[in-house]
């Protein structure tokens, strides 16, 4: 091999290294979550042009900041997600639907529980349900009150999907305003989406 080629050999292996080295990955940038600044957040902070829960630790409530999100000290990531049947005044029944932390994607389960409601929903007449979202306690006000509604709007597009009327449903939020927890597994039932009759019923049970 010459030396000119030896040379390029040598600055390709430098590069590479440099540009791999890093274990750090930026997040993912999509059309919802692109920001300019904090106000375009909701309540979150724009960390490198992308909406986040947190910047620091001191935005966690004694937990931690890793990746833009809030995260308990010395706590895996695996979440529970328990399923509670209730049945309001009206008499339909539903099924409360449970989140991962600071994710508003429904979960496998919560489909399965949602494909229940739905065929209630389809099955007996009734008036409106409101679809009232939660958040745990961690991140700011204005930032749950956000991801509770982002829950409700989930759950509201997959039972529209599943044939109930729209009309029906009101997707609404009173974010981390109930939030009961102080560690993992009572945050995991913070996070949730429960159904309200047109009378204002409201499904509480745990």
């Amino acid at each position: 091999m010459t030396k000119p080629m030896r040379a390029m050999s040598m600055m390709a292996v430098l590069w590479l290294m440099a540009c791999g080295g890093s274990s750090q990955r930026p997040p993912v940038q999509t059309a919802s979550n692109a920001c300019a600044g904090d106000a375009s957040c909701a309540g979150g902070v724009c960390v490198a042009g992308v909406c986040r829960q947190c910047r620091d630790d001191g935005a966690c409530g004694g937990g931690r900041c890793i990746d833009g999100r809030c995260v308990a000290p010395q706590v895996a990531r695996t979440e529970t997600n328990p399923t509670v049947t209730v049945q309001p005044d009206g008499g339909a029944c539903f099924e409360r639907v449970y989140f991962d932390f600071d994710d508003a994607q429904l979960t496998e389960r919560a489909r399965t529980a949602l494909q229940r409601t739905a065929e209630c929903l389809r099955r007996e007449a009734g008036g409106r349900v409101v679809l009232m979202g939660h958040a745990d306690p961690r991140g700011s006000v204005e930032y749950n009150l956000a991801l509770g509604h982002r829950r409700a709007q989930s759950v509201m597009n997959y039972l529209v999907a599943l044939g109930v009327p729209d009309a029906r449903l009101a997707a609404s939020s009173v974010g981390s305003e109930y939030a009961e927890g102080n560690d993992e597994e009572t945050w995991a039932r913070d996070r949730r989406v429960e159904f309200s009759d047109r009378q204002g019923a409201h499904a509480r049970n745990r």
